[in-house]
């Protein structure tokens, strides 16, 4: 969770939200569970696993808080309203999630009312595989547009113009000739052809790196194979010249187009054949690009988020080595060694080769501490931006503190010194004021509210106040703040009227 920034999406805590519902199923607290069940919202949604938690929300004693307070009724309306807590136009794509009548029926067991009927709302499938656009209607300016192909200019202007101009295609917009990729591949191949008759090939490979260097994720990659497959043919012709020209392209377009369905951002095993056309066209100059790419993306800013460099290297050495000298796959084995020192290190616990799967050494804790971290994680999706999933950590927030009010406390000690905004501390700080449970503060939690009541928020500086005199505590006094100057000058014209009366 990012709570040093909130305010913006993490798709991880989506993921967190599931793998512990899952893990900490039979042996978490189930008020806690619940709690963070509650937080995860609709994209927490598991049947069995819901009934099941249900069951044991219905099995706590009789002398549990959660029955002094009356919360079982609250918390299986709150589990139970997750299954139709989506706007209309997601509802086709949940069809599966809909309520059961086992659901509902353990939802009554505890008081609850079991959630409404609800049925799909049945949507005509709009996948990019079989969408094309509003019925096959589009606006006459985009539609005229498409048939007619771009003016460019002559050289390697001409090639980075058109380049640019199938770059800009919209995913929407209708099909034509302007968008052709045979047109593409001629308009920049035979440019190529003719820079490097004219200016030499080293011009025409540094046309190709630009060419590379131009296009996003969503470009028109797949023309650098289109054009090293031209300049593979006419390889017989020049073979010094059209050979590394090949190489280079293929190389390039090995390491620019996505592998594993997009996902990778570096290769992948999809295109395997481009580095070992590359490898054919020029040994030396494939070896040289590829250990190039591979550096300009390891240099790069955005480098964490590249995905499958050392599995682009292992499958492609794996079917073609880089140096014919050496056995068969020798280069893949050594380049999954130095990948396997590089995951050894940074994981805990023991991983060998030999057992074939990553057993982690986690650090000892007790269930209770397992409890406190997943009331962290209910609370800290405060954080995200959608007021849904604000909504529901405050809920989640009240069922702890009437219920499991030492670790709610300990949770909120965690939470509240993070920068959330005026907004969130304050929703929170209300809650914890509506629902202080008796006894003293915890001592975490009192620092934090001592450090707040200097916050120059006002809403928060007074809530953090409020808390702590209900808590039987003297809340410090505010900072001194200079005065604003506006206000100090009709202090100082007040006060020089008064003087000369």
């Amino acid at each position: 969770m990012r709570l040093t920034e909130p305010g913006l999406p993490d798709a991880r805590v989506d993921a967190a939200h599931q793998q512990l519902l899952a893990m900490q199923a039979d042996s978490a607290d189930p008020v806690v569970l619940a709690a963070l069940r509650i937080a995860a919202g609709p994209r927490g949604r598991n049947l069995e696993a819901d009934i099941a938690l249900l069951g044991r929300l219905a099995d706590l004693p009789g002398d549990d808080a959660a029955h002094a307070v009356r919360l079982l009724p609250v918390l299986a309306n709150a589990i139970t309203s997750t299954y139709d807590d989506q706007t209309l136009i997601h509802a086709s794509h949940l069809a599966g999630d809909t309520p059961t009548p086992a659901l509902r029926a353990a939802a009554q067991r505890l008081g609850g009312e079991g959630g409404p009927p609800w049925t799909p709302r049945p949507v005509t499938s709009t996948s990019s595989r079989n969408w094309s656009g509003p019925k096959g209607r589009y606006p006459t300016g985009a539609y005229l547009h498409a048939q007619q192909r771009p003016v460019l200019p002559q050289g390697a202007a001409g090639v980075l113009a058109a380049v640019r101009d199938c770059s800009s295609k919209a995913y929407d917009d209708p099909p034509g000739p302007r968008w052709s990729a045979d047109a593409l591949a001629n308009a920049v191949g035979w440019r190529l052809v003719e820079i490097t008759e004219r200016q030499g090939p080293d011009a025409a490979a540094q046309l190709l790196h630009r060419i590379a260097q131009e296009m996003n994720a969503s470009g028109p990659v797949d023309v650098l194979a289109d054009v090293a497959a031209g300049l593979h043919l006419r390889q017989d012709i020049a073979p010094d010249v059209f050979g590394p020209l090949a190489a280079t392209a293929g190389m390039l377009a090995y390491t620019k187009i996505r592998g594993g369905g997009g996902w990778r951002s570096f290769a992948g095993n999809d295109r395997l054949e481009l580095w070992q056309q590359a490898h054919t066209a020029d040994a030396a100059v494939a070896r040289q690009d590829l250990a190039n790419q591979v550096a300009n993306t390891v240099a790069n800013p955005s480098y964490s988020r590249a995905i499958g460099v050392s599995q682009s290297l292992v499958s492609a050495f794996a079917i073609q080595s880089p140096d014919a000298s050496r056995p068969p796959a020798a280069d893949a084995l050594a380049c999954w060694d130095a990948a396997y020192d590089v995951i050894a290190h940074r994981l805990p616990g023991d991983a060998r080769l030999g057992d074939g799967a990553y057993h982690p050494v986690p650090e000892p804790a007790t269930q209770h501490d397992i409890d406190t971290a997943l009331c962290r994680l209910a609370l800290a999706t405060i954080a995200l931006p959608e007021r849904g999933d604000k909504r529901r950590a405050l809920l989640a927030a009240t069922v702890l503190l009437a219920s499991r009010p030492l670790q709610a406390q300990a949770a909120l000690a965690h939470v509240l010194p993070f920068g959330l905004g005026a907004g969130p501390l304050t929703w929170l700080l209300t809650v914890l004021h509506s629902h202080l449970p008796d006894g003293p503060l915890d001592p975490a939690l009192h620092e934090q509210l001592v450090a707040l009541c200097t916050s120059d928020m006002l809403s928060v500086r007074v809530e953090a106040s409020a808390v702590l005199t209900s808590a039987g505590h003297q809340p410090p006094s505010p900072p001194t703040t200079a005065a604003h100057p506006t206000l100090a000058q009709t202090i100082a014209a007040q006060l020089g009227t008064q003087d000369s009366a």
